[in-house]
């Protein structure tokens, strides 16, 4: 069998299909989701922003914008390695007697609001708990699939395997070898088929062996007096008679043989010697 035509080449090639398309879709949908999520949290801080010059415009001050932004889920950030990488972006909010620079940065994955009072350099990093985007489920739920089917791709393969096993016990009763074994007890269709054609090949050897037993037994009821027959016409003294006898059983002889050969020839057992000759031989 061609290896290109194997079903287990067909469905090793099915397997790396399935998990090439898997793999795209899950990162299609895990990208689709995250842009999503940073399109809500961004048009999130913007309107924070847009509030707090309005609020601002209104006389808020520092302090004002700090429990305001308190009030609406932001907690203050005081890491250091955070605060050594927020920079100023976005609005610049500025007034006669009071000026504040509020700006959003997104690190690693975060959102952060930085206000900035420039009259005493005092800088605030404020973030909100939703803003890290946080898709371990995701990964979890693609991981664990990516899993089930690999899990899937072993039992089935495993499943098929005996198939070549198969395969070769039935060469080996083509072949005439009735020694078949069964080749797999696993309780699905390739087992129940190992074990009926076991079973099968089984009860055609018990046959064959009936059948060349009576064959056997035939054959030495028929030859035996044809045998005593040829014994008794050596010892007649008519040539003529006896002559004619001895055709008679030497016929019969031949045609029992005949009968043996043809039973040979359809059940395979005939070896058959081919010769090349010329036509003009």
């Amino acid at each position: 069998m061609p290896k290109s035509d194997s079903l287990i080449v067909k469905i090793t090639l099915l397997f790396i299909f399935s998990t090439i398309s898997f793999v795209l879709f899950s990162l299609y949908f895990i990208g689709s989701k995250t842009n999503k999520n940073n399109t809500a949290i961004e048009q999130r801080y913007d309107s924070v922003i847009d509030n707090i010059d309005d609020l601002f415009k209104f006389g808020y001050d520092i302090e004002d914008l700090q429990t305001y932004l308190s009030d609406i889920g932001f907690y203050q950030i005081t890491d250091s390695d955070i605060l050594a990488k927020v920079s100023r972006r976005y609005l610049v909010i500025y007034d006669d007697k009071k000026q504040v620079i509020v700006s959003v940065k997104k690190i690693d994955g975060h959102y952060y609001i930085i206000m900035e009072n420039i009259k005493d350099g005092r800088q605030f990093v404020y973030t909100d708990y939703s803003s890290g985007s946080d898709y371990t489920t995701y990964h979890v739920i693609a991981l664990l699939s990516f899993i089930t089917l690999i899990f899937f791709y072993i039992l089935v393969l495993k499943s098929i395997l005996p198939l070549s096993l198969l395969r070769r016990e039935v060469k080996k009763f083509a072949n005439g070898n009735m020694n078949i074994k069964v080749i797999s007890n696993n309780q699905d269709e390739i087992g129940e088929l190992s074990r009926e054609f076991a079973k099968a090949a089984n009860t055609i050897d018990k046959m064959n062996k009936a059948r060349v037993l009576f064959l056997r037994s035939i054959m030495h009821e028929l030859k035996t007096p044809i045998a005593k027959g040829r014994i008794v016409t050596e010892m007649l003294t008519d040539t003529k008679a006896k002559n004619r006898l001895i055709s008679v059983f030497t016929r019969l002889n031949a045609i029992i043989d005949n009968f043996a050969k043809i039973e040979e020839m359809n059940t395979n057992n005939y070896k058959i010697s081919k010769t090349r000759f010329k036509l003009i031989d």
